[in-house]
C-alpha cells in the first residue's frame, strides 16, 4: 500500500515538475527511484519533499499535501490510484532498446523515438530508452498503468512521459526494481 502511495506521489510529482517547467522555468530534473524509496533532483540539487496521506473511507481515499522548494500542492487519490496490482498476461510488454523498443500486445507503436500508447491498459516497460519519450495519447477518461520494471527514461529536450489529455495515469514501480526518468531542459 505503502509502494502504491509513493508511486502516486511520485508521478504527481514528476508531472508537476514537467508542467512546472513548461511555464518558463528552464530546468533540469530526474527522478531516480528504487523500490519503496524515491529520491528526486532538481538543477543537480536533491529537493526534499514532505508531506502527510491520511486514509478516509470515501471515494476518494488519499488527501496528500506535499511541499516541494516552498510550493505547496494539494492531490486528491481515488480507489483506483493505489492500487498497485497488474496482471503480466493481460499487459502489454514494452522492451526499451536505447532508441527502439520490442511491443508484445496492443495499444502502443513506436515511431522516432516516441512510444506512444493509444488506449487503456497496463503497459510493462523494461530497458533504457537513451532520448525519447512515452506519449499517453489515449482518450481524456481512460486509465493507463504505467508499470516500470528497471527502466532508464531520458529525453533530452522535453517530458520523458507526457499525458496531455489523459485524465489520469497511474505510476506503479515493480518491486525489486530500480527506474530513473529524467525530463530534458526547457521542461
Amino acid at each position: 500500500m505503502k509502494r502504491a502511495i509513493i508511486a502516486t506521489i511520485l508521478a504527481a510529482m514528476l508531472i508537476l515538475a514537467a508542467g512546472c517547467g513548461a511555464a518558463g522555468n528552464p530546468s533540469q530534473s530526474a527522478a531516480a527511484v528504487s523500490g519503496t524509496t524515491a529520491e528526486v533532483a532538481e538543477n543537480s540539487e536533491a529537493v526534499e519533499n514532505s508531506g502527510t496521506v491520511s486514509e478516509n473511507p470515501e471515494p476518494a481515499q488519499f488527501l496528500t499535501d506535499v511541499s516541494a522548494s516552498g510550493r505547496n500542492v494539494s492531490y486528491e487519490f481515488d480507489p483506483e490510484d493505489s492500487d498497485s496490482g497488474w496482471d503480466a498476461g493481460s499487459a502489454t510488454a514494452i522492451a526499451l532498446k536505447k532508441d527502439a523498443a520490442d511491443i508484445s500486445g496492443s495499444g502502443a507503436v513506436f515511431s522516432g523515438g516516441v512510444l506512444t500508447i493509444r488506449q487503456a491498459g497496463t503497459y510493462v516497460f523494461s530497458g533504457a530508452l537513451d532520448n525519447g519519450q512515452i506519449l499517453i495519447d489515449a482518450g481524456k477518461n481512460d486509465i493507463v498503468r504505467l508499470v516500470l520494471n528497471g527502466v532508464t527514461l531520458r529525453n533530452d529536450t522535453g517530458p520523458a512521459i507526457y499525458a496531455p489529455q489523459s485524465e489520469k495515469v497511474v505510476l506503479i514501480l515493480a518491486d525489486g526494481t530500480e527506474n530513473e526518468v529524467a525530463d530534458g531542459e526547457g521542461v
